[in-house]
């Protein structure tokens, strides 16, 4: 058989600093690229290293030719087809995101895995341009799989994240030595996987407790709580948690948001509440201490429907043995009071606190009895109405 690893060696010196790939996918004649992945079968060195670099600069236009040439019944072909797919592909990604990142006044229309989502969800803002580039740069290999490969989507995501939790962590197989390395981590991405596992061809089985934990890392975190430069972060973020919110996504990102002050999570969190996403009673109780911890006076409406809502969340020991109840309507009445500018104490939360960068917690949030719970409210409802606009 031919030496199908001499096209490396040719690939390495004319192919990387050759012209860039042709036009769109349509450019070239398709049966171009069929004649030359037969030229790799060439009993001609130079014919077969010519096929070979006109495939790589035809970019994806020469894609439907070498999976075809994968299949080929001559071995070099298959052999050469296979080491030139992933190539020609990376190198025409590399071009139309050159092109991208050079078209900064947006005049040109651009062929680019998920662009269109991603500028409807994320943004065309400067900061927001360069993070897709800086996806695509990391990974753009992953972004075309969703366009492209649905159906591999979910395995190709929690393969890259379990790779990219064992560079952080060290292999779960060998206990994970090697030291906790949290720099390794690069924060775009992160965004790339949560960008790919925020599309509905991402089907986990499972909650995605490492995804999880990668972005509550330093690295991610960093650029995501900064005002001015981490707006496009926190919109993959949130676009990714929005549409795997359930029970567990709840419980998985409150901590990270409170504690660096991601005030941005107070609105995803009511709409979470409001879309019914916390069925059961204590993620319900935490999203509304999030909710409470994070926003404003604006946010008080969140609260409506769960101030009749006298569900149990837990006893409530209030000293000498005296048990209550903390209820779904209490921690609603407590936050409601708090983002008024009020001091729940006042109304008969005795044990209320707030720590900084720490979310409120539910379980001082109860009663010792109906009576007094019944007195808060009645408290409440005077306050409000006294502070009511007249009609």
């Amino acid at each position: 058989m031919k030496l199908a690893s001499s096209v490396l060696g040719l690939l390495g010196v004319s192919v990387l600093f050759a012209a860039p790939p042709v036009g769109g996918p349509d450019s070239p004649d398709p049966k171009r690229a069929e004649d030359c992945v037969r030229q790799l079968g060439s009993p001609k060195y130079r014919d077969r290293e010519r096929a070979a670099t006109e495939l790589i600069h035809m970019g994806r236009a020469a894609k439907a030719a070498l999976l075809a040439g994968k299949a080929d019944p001559d071995p070099e072909v298959q052999t050469r087809c296979q080491q030139l797919l992933p190539q020609a592909l990376s190198l025409d990604l590399m071009y139309r995101l050159d092109r991208y990142r050079k078209d900064t006044d947006a005049r040109l229309q651009h062929n680019l895995p998920l662009l269109k989502l991603y500028e409807q969800t994320v943004g065309t803002d400067a900061n927001a341009r360069k993070l897709y580039a800086d996806m695509l740069t990391v990974n753009g290999a992953l972004l075309e799989a969703v366009e492209e490969e649905p159906d591999h989507v979910t395995e190709r995501v929690q393969q890259r994240y379990q790779e990219m939790y064992q560079e952080m962590f060290g292999n779960a197989v060998g206990g994970f030595r090697g030291g906790y390395r949290p720099g390794i981590l690069n924060p775009a991405e992160i965004c790339c996987v949560l960008f790919a596992a925020s599309t509905p061809a991402y089907k986990p089985v499972q909650p995605d407790w490492m995804l999880s934990n990668l972005y509550a890392q330093p690295n991610f975190t960093t650029p995501l709580k900064d005002e001015k430069n981490g707006t496009a972060y926190r919109k993959v973020l949130f676009h990714y948690l929005d549409a795997r919110m359930d029970d567990n996504t709840i419980n998985q990102c409150v901590w990270m948001l409170c504690q660096h002050r991601i005030k941005e999570g107070a609105d995803l969190l009511a709409k979470a509440l409001a879309d019914g996403k916390a069925s059961q009673v204590y993620t319900k109780a935490t999203a509304m201490c999030a909710v409470g911890t994070l926003g404003t006076r604006e946010h008080v409406k969140a609260f409506g429907p769960l101030l009749k809502d006298e569900t149990q969340i837990q006893p409530f020991f209030v000293g000498r043995g005296q048990k209550g109840q903390v209820k779904v309507c209490d921690v609603a009445l407590a936050m409601t009071i708090y983002l008024s500018g009020k001091n729940p104490k006042d109304y008969g939360f005795e044990l209320w606190q707030v720590f900084p960068n720490q979310l409120i917690q539910y379980h001082q949030l109860g009663f010792g009895s109906d009576e007094e719970r019944a007195s808060a409210f009645k408290k409440w409802e005077a306050d409000v109405g006294k502070s009511a606009p007249p009609k």
